[in-house]
């Protein structure tokens, strides 16, 4: 069988004086096979996952990808050079869980920080050389990640979870429209504290039209800074998860995420709900006053009927005096006058 294409792939790395070196680690020949999938260098940087005999290293950056073979002849080669990244070791969510024996639930918390490793999207290695300059398009391959999708390693926020999926917010630093109200701001505060993130100096947007379900093993804290017990301050991934996006942007982006499924009235409504709301209240305090008022007339109407009852004694006992005085010959109002005169003289 003829070997149509023929892909080497190469580690860089700086010698002395700074210069790159290219050493070959790794070749894949395709038999019978006129197209293969191959990472691309993107204006951004892509990122891999490639594990070679040689070295334990699975993570690489491409640092170039093109095609070498220009005279049209078999096998096509092509020329894919990496480089190793030397940053703290990496643990996915579904690791440390394991690791720690912890549920998603005493980790993730809504509106967390987190990287995704949302893959990236590829070029194609054909048996005819692309036009100079031209990267082959994987349009075809539809169980690839294509053009116009969420891609590559980026920041994300936490927007729901569960045991086996997260649902996430991804952050971009490319401006939104004017008018989208899908997107909301990131304040560099919110980033300080986060290697990369916190020194690009580029304005960051969460775009809740972009929200996505992901699997918990593409998650990963993201790197940031710390300072130790010893009072140094290192860079590491913290798998608490403890970096989080403000109260404020919490709020913006489920105003957001509303806007995200169509409910552009969203405001109104949330204005309306609020004057409800403070509607029932105003009614249920002045019936809260009413159960008051209430209560102080039933007193008053007690305290009336009390005073009803002693006043109609005194009349009776009054009306029973009357008559004794009247069957003795005495003259009843002279003895309440001069009882009265007496009891107003001053005691001895």
């Amino acid at each position: 069988m003829p070997t149509l294409l023929h892909i080497t792939y190469f580690e860089r790395t700086r010698d002395a004086a700074g210069l790159p070196v290219d050493m070959v680690i790794g070749e894949e020949a395709y038999d019978n096979i006129h197209e293969a999938l191959m990472p691309a260098d993107h204006a951004h940087s892509v990122y891999v996952t490639k594990r070679f005999s040689h070295d334990s290293n699975t993570r690489w950056h491409v640092e170039e990808s093109c095609c070498t073979g220009t005279d049209g002849s078999v096998p096509m080669t092509y020329r894919v050079v990496l480089s190793k990244v030397n940053n703290p070791p990496e643990i996915y969510l579904d690791q440390s869980l394991v690791a720690s024996s912890h549920k998603i639930h005493q980790v993730l918390t809504v509106g967390a920080l987190v990287e995704v490793d949302y893959g990236f999207v590829q070029t194609v290695a054909h048996v005819q050389a692309p036009a100079q300059g031209d990267v082959p398009s994987n349009r075809e391959y539809k169980d690839t990640i294509q053009h116009g999708e969420m891609h590559k390693r980026r920041l994300a926020i936490v927007v729901k979870f569960r045991a086996t999926q997260v649902q996430v917010v991804p952050l971009s630093s490319v401006p939104p429209g004017a008018h989208d109200k899908t997107a909301f701001p990131i304040h560099p505060a919110t980033l300080a504290n986060l290697h990369f993130y916190g020194t690009s100096g580029k304005q960051t947007w969460g775009i809740c039209g972009m929200t996505q379900t992901v699997s918990p093993s593409r998650l990963l804290p993201p790197l940031s800074w710390y300072t130790n017990k010893s009072g140094t301050r290192k860079l590491a991934r913290n798998t608490k998860y403890q970096d989080h996006i403000s109260a404020s942007e919490l709020d913006a982006m489920r105003t957001a995420l509303i806007h995200a499924i169509g409910v552009t009235d969203y405001e109104k409504l949330r204005t309306k709900a609020q004057e409800a709301k403070d509607a029932a209240t105003d009614i249920a305090t002045k019936q809260s006053q009413i159960v008051l008022q209430q209560q102080q007339i039933a007193q008053l109407q007690r305290q009336v009927a009390a005073q009803n009852a002693v006043a109609a004694r005194h009349e009776a006992v009054e009306e029973l005096a009357t008559h004794w005085a009247k069957e003795m010959g005495i003259d009843f109002e002279q003895q309440v006058q001069e009882l009265i005169e007496m009891n107003a003289q001053p005691t001895q």
